[in-house]
């Protein structure tokens, strides 16, 4: 029991973090950035109910862009601006 609620605060704390910062490997756009600031929320909040609902809700956002990054095979921490793989797919506008 403690360790669930520690891993899933620790995974909320990251949501929650991307929400406020607008980046989750490549930039998000506003919707993703509320959505991924209630999953944090929901994952932080004990109880396995919000964990469950928090969990699909960060996987939704997370998991494409995971299997993007891997795609294309650059570097998270690259510079989107002069990337020119994601220059144009990925850039908030």
């Amino acid at each position: 029991m403690v360790a669930r609620t520690f891993v899933t605060g620790m995974i909320g704390a990251y949501f929650l973090s991307a929400g406020i910062q607008g980046y989750l490997i490549f930039r998000i756009h506003v919707i993703e950035r509320v959505l991924l600031f209630a999953a944090g929320l929901l994952l932080i909040h004990p109880g396995a109910f919000t964990d469950v609902v928090g969990g699909i809700l960060g996987a939704t956002i997370f998991l494409p862009r995971w299997y993007r990054w891997r795609a294309l095979k650059i570097s998270p921490t690259a510079d989107l601006i002069h990337s020119p793989k994601v220059k144009n797919q990925y850039h908030a506008h």
